[in-house]
């Protein structure tokens, strides 16, 4: 069977390769598990001075994988404290990359939604196919886990604007202009233009990279960026627990997942909506 994460070097540069095309590279628990591994490899590695990730077919990834068994049924049957915890340990995932002393440069190619955008994002650098397409979940139903890193690289007033719409999306020339990505590549070339930056970087010794990365983070937590993070998993796992959360996951589970998200989209739901509590 092939590998649903490809774990390999090339020059200098470590790869994390998402490889479950036929999926649109949805991460499914053996890719979390892999992807944490794998890193670690790299950053254990005195010859991988830069790790890129990026992902095979049309689509960089479409976030979590709900497709196992009994797992979008379960969603809405965990206690707030659970559900809490596995979105902090989502978000601690991608801390790693973060943290990591050395630099990860993303490659987005076609649809990055969900979790995946946090993950794009937490990378040193993102770059971005033409095709690209990054956006939120369709369903209103989460209250935290992807605006709030988002609101430290498109501003405030976007993040808003992402996060109070659903299904929001922007394109690879607005993750530019916005800030949350670097660069916009042919999507032909992205992989290509992707390795050449990330070994222009690694002409720095790795010890100068650790520095700096550590340098620029300081002061972004300094401001507050690692507590905002972790703050949208509680934020998360109280809006699951919301009346009109529920009332939406209940809509789910009699319609079928494309039709509520129709439904949601024309606003045929919003005159049954409960009131706030």
């Amino acid at each position: 069977m092939t590998e649903l994460l490809e774990v390999f070097t090339r020059d200098r540069v470590g790869y994390l390769r998402f490889n479950r095309p036929d999926k649109l590279n949805a991460l499914a628990p053996e890719m979390l598990e892999g992807f944490t591994a794998g890193l670690t490899a790299h950053e254990a590695d005195p010859d991988v001075r830069v790790v890129v990730v990026c992902s095979t077919g049309r689509a960089f990834s479409t976030g979590g994988d709900m497709s196992g068994p009994g797992r979008a049924a379960s969603a809405g049957h965990r206690s707030s404290y659970t559900d809490w915890q596995r979105q902090r340990a989502s978000l601690e995932r991608w801390l790693r990359i973060w943290d990591s002393p050395k630099p990860v440069v993303a490659a987005v190619q076609g649809y990055c939604l969900g979790t995946a955008t946090v993950m794009a994002v937490m990378c040193d650098l993102t770059v971005v196919a033409d095709d690209a397409v990054i956006g939120w979940p369709q369903l209103p139903v989460g209250g935290g886990l992807l605006s709030p890193v988002a609101s430290w690289f498109v501003g405030p007033k976007k993040a808003r604007e992402l996060a109070y719409i659903a299904g929001s999306r922007f394109s690879a020339q607005e993750a530019v202009e916005l800030g949350w990505a670097n660069h916009v590549y042919p999507a032909g070339e992205l992989h290509e233009r992707a390795h050449e930056l990330a070994t222009r970087i690694a002409n720095t010794p790795s010890d100068v990279l650790a520095v700096k990365k550590y340098a620029l983070n300081r002061t972004m937590n300094l401001q507050g960026f690692r507590d905002a993070v972790l703050s949208g998993a509680e934020f998360s796992a109280v809006s699951h627990q919301a009346p009109g959360a529920e009332f939406i996951a209940a809509r789910r589970a009699e319609l079928g997942m494309k039709e509520t998200i129709a439904a949601v989209q024309q606003g045929l739901l919003a005159g049954d909506y409960p009131p706030a509590e």
